[in-house]
């Protein structure tokens, strides 16, 4: 028994990498977010977010209505440029303007779960993880480490490559601007080595 109580005692030392996934934020704002606009994943994702006037006039080749495959087509035809650039920009500023609920969400109680030695792995270009990461530093400082492997609306990077965190920031070592963290990549272009992972 002493034997069992040591072995999960060393468990709950390690560190936890929890990883978050489209069906997060869902999970966070089922009904909506603080002003009832609601999320999507990325099957259907420009009908259930009312994107469809972009893409207005295009004759898209691929059938599926997966957002990766046809930013996927986008990004291939330079006939296209315009088209991609105005989802981006559509993409972009939707996921900026979600607001987290003022109630206690699933964030706030995963982010007070967890320690400074734990890691959060998320996919999610919402910002609302970080919004509910600077509500509940009001209450600690104990709290993991995140990072945005699919980029963020809140997250940046110097543009010489010095340093990346959250939004809006300047590099400790050239002083510039952080710019923005791309959201969008085309699949087969997709590379974990290379797309950027924003720590805050």
């Amino acid at each position: 028994m002493k034997e069992f109580d040591a072995y999960l005692n060393s468990l709950q030392k390690l560190p936890h990498l929890i990883i978050l996934g489209a069906g997060a934020t869902k999970a966070v704002i089922p009904v909506g977010d603080r002003y009832g606009e609601k999320t999507a994943c990325m099957g259907n994702f420009i009908k259930e977010l009312n994107l469809d006037h972009i893409l207005e006039g295009v004759d898209l080749k691929t059938k599926s209505e997966n957002i990766e495959d046809i930013y996927s087509e986008l990004f291939a035809r330079p006939d296209c440029a315009s088209v991609r650039e105005n989802l981006e920009k559509a993409i972009y500023e939707y996921f900026k303007s979600l607001r987290i609920p003022d109630e206690v969400t699933l964030y706030d109680l995963l982010l007070l779960s967890l320690r400074e030695t734990d890691f959060i792995a998320s996919f999610n270009w919402d910002d609302l993880l970080i919004q509910s990461y600077q509500r509940v530093s009001n209450i600690t400082d104990k709290l993991p480490q995140l990072a945005f492997l699919h980029g963020n609306v809140s997250a940046g990077v110097c543009p010489n490559g010095h340093e990346y965190g959250s939004l809006p920031r300047r590099c400790h070592k050239c002083d510039q601007e952080y710019i923005d963290s791309p959201l969008l990549y085309p699949i087969k272009n997709k590379d974990y080595t290379s797309v950027m992972s924003i720590i805050v």
